[in-house]
């Protein structure tokens, strides 16, 4: 067998007791746990095609999208993500939507045609394409306009907020960031989308970033690590081998 290594659009991110695998070409997630994580981890650290995984798990790997042929043997860089201390279920959170302040329309009309188009994206081609379409359309945002800044980026945050809650249609952190990022590049800026994970339960979220500082967020998902960053380059620091 010829050596294996993750696609460009795959990410790692290790939680010591689960390795947690995301397609973002497909959006689907994954948890490698015991022996199957124990190889991933071997794997990572090696330039050994053939040593440290088996061929069944590589061929199911591979078959997900998760591994992919490869020129040569090369290791895997993963992301490390803290375990917090067990909360037993005893978090809380909000009940209720907060209140959004008041926004200028310069924002919530952009913000009601970027939410818009992205539901459009999300509702138009196969359902298991969505992710794909949805990296596209933030490339896209990230491709002109001055660095947002953090008021910039909560202005427009809001704007899709005030939108949202005029929509009869299912709306989660990923859609709300990804029109927060179009509703940037509608007037002119840019920022930093973020996707990443936590543990204690397992959790993803998606969310905007611009002058190193999380956008619009809650305390509540301050343990997220992100292991996704558009654009791209930003995350190599990030970056560390199991």
């Amino acid at each position: 067998m010829r050596p294996v290594a993750p696609p460009d659009w795959v990410r790692a991110a290790d939680l010591g007791s689960v390795i947690v695998i995301v397609n973002y070409l497909t959006g689907g997630h994954y948890t490698l746990s015991g022996q199957a994580g124990d190889l991933w981890r071997a794997r990572a650290t090696t330039a050994d095609a053939e040593a440290a995984m088996e061929i069944d798990m590589v061929t199911q790997l591979m078959s997900c999208g998760l591994l992919t042929e490869v020129p040569a043997p090369q290791p895997w860089p993963s992301f490390l993500v803290t375990s917090p201390t067990a909360s037993w279920g005893t978090l809380e959170r909000d009940a209720c939507l907060p209140r959004l302040p008041p926004t200028p329309h310069r924002w919530r009309i952009p913000g009601a045609l970027a939410l818009l188009a992205t539901l459009a994206v999300r509702e138009t081609g196969r359902s298991g394409g969505y992710f794909a379409r949805v990296l596209a359309l933030l490339r896209f945002t990230t491709h002109s306009g001055q660095p947002a800044s953090v008021q910039q980026a909560l202005s427009a945050l809001n704007g899709v907020r005030h939108a949202s809650r005029f929509v009869p249609a299912p709306i989660a952190c990923l859609e709300e960031s990804v029109a927060a990022m179009l509703t940037l590049t509608l007037t002119g800026s840019r920022a930093t989308w973020c996707h990443g994970v936590a543990a204690d339960p397992l959790r993803l979220h998606a969310w905007i970033e611009t002058e190193g500082e999380r956008v619009g967020e809650p305390a509540s998902t301050a343990p997220f690590t992100p292991i996704m960053r558009i654009p791209s380059g930003q995350d190599d620091a990030a970056r560390r081998p199991l």
